[in-house]
């Protein structure tokens, strides 16, 4: 067996909050309040925060159920929506939009031994894709560029731009096209269920950061990762 490719995933296996949910949730809210007090609509942090989470709800229930996209951009129209805001212009859609992206720019950081697998992969000489779910994939382009993660990749798939999400096959059929090479000559790493039953359907080899997750290999860093990876080859 040659392994010629590894297929990594962006939340949870590269990148993490460095605040916790609760937090995060919180701050988000709390910024939508200030964007719309600005533009004269009163609304507290705790309801912002509800609503959002309904219609976050409603969405990812649609996302894991028939394996598709929802943009972010979606996701908020339908907030000003139940918010019972007219938003003609697309201004404050487009202001609310524009506070979530910043805040996931400050608060998504690098796990610890994420360059590190990285750098020694591509020193192997292995083809490497970015497979994302995402809503929006110019944030996480913007926060790859920011840690210099962007270079280690020649090439990356983003469920907003493909219209499916992972586990469904046309994402990571997408990278075996564009690589060249068949299944079993890469590996898929990420964190998630959906990485490995993906992964796996397709007689892609899987290792997965989750125990819980039915992986062909089980690890709890990605420096293990690494060396597991280093042995296939």
């Amino acid at each position: 067996m040659v392994i010629k490719a590894v297929f990594v995933d962006f939340w949870g296996t590269l990148f993490k909050l460095n605040l916790s949910t609760e937090e995060y949730l919180y701050k988000r809210s709390t910024l939508f309040k200030n964007v719309l007090s600005n533009l004269g609509y009163n609304f507290s942090v705790d309801y912002l925060k509800d609503r959002y989470q309904l219609i976050r709800t409603v969405t990812d229930n649609v996302r894991r159920t028939l394996n598709i996209e929802i943009p972010l951009l979606v996701e908020i129209q339908s907030l000003v929506k139940i918010l019972g805001i007219n938003d003609e212009n697309d201004l404050i859609k487009k202001k609310l939009v524009n506070v979530y992206k910043k805040l996931l720019i400050k608060h998504l950081k690098p796990v610890s031994d994420a360059e590190y697998f990285l750098s020694e992969l591509k020193r192997m000489n292995l083809l490497l894709a970015l497979i994302s779910n995402t809503t929006d994939s110019k944030i996480l382009k913007t926060i790859l560029k920011k840690y210099g993660f962007d270079k280690y990749f020649n090439l990356m798939i983003f469920s907003d731009k493909v219209g499916h999400r992972k586990p469904h096959k046309v994402i990571y059929e997408r990278a075996l096209k564009k690589f060249h090479i068949k299944p079993e000559e890469c590996i898929m790493i990420g964190d998630e269920d959906v990485d490995s039953i993906g992964a796996k359907a397709l007689g892609i080899i899987s290792i997965n950061l989750n125990s819980n997750v039915n992986a062909d290999y089980n690890v709890t860093n990605l420096s293990e990762a690494y060396h597991i990876i280093k042995n296939l080859r």
